[in-house]
């Protein structure tokens, strides 16, 4: 061993372990937070006025409830068949494909006699 490792040893035998004790944290001490607390009163105080607010309107609406049912007359036309009856349709009875054909041509078409008319522009020339 060398001088410097005797030294060494020397110094490190200084050095005594000691035992581990428990870590002692100090308590913290017990405040009201006042902010934490005004945020509940406020959100407190939201709910009910919501829950008052709703609960004196749907008593409103009650009272002044019209208990008569409306009558109403509903005229829409015939919901156009699907794409199996008229393929149906075509194969079965090929005069009344062409009719209905015929009818919705008219219904949706623009009318080509019309003064606008683009055929009829056409046909001046």
């Amino acid at each position: 061993m060398g001088p410097h490792d005797e030294e060494t040893e020397r110094y490190l035998k200084e050095f005594q372990p000691q035992a581990i004790r428990e870590l002692q944290v100090a308590p913290l001490p017990r405040t009201i937070s006042w902010r934490r607390l005004a945020a509940a009163a406020a959100v407190a105080a939201c709910v009910g006025g919501i829950f008052w607010f709703s609960r004196r309107e749907s008593t409103r609406w009650i009272r002044g409830t019209n208990t008569k049912a409306p009558t109403v007359i509903v005229v829409s036309e015939p919901p156009h068949p699907s794409i199996l009856a008229l393929t149906t349709l075509a194969l079965q009875d090929k005069k009344k494909f062409d009719a209905l054909l015929d009818e919705e041509s008219r219904k949706s078409l623009p009318r080509f006699q019309e003064e606008h008319s683009a055929l009829k522009v056409l046909a001046k020339d």
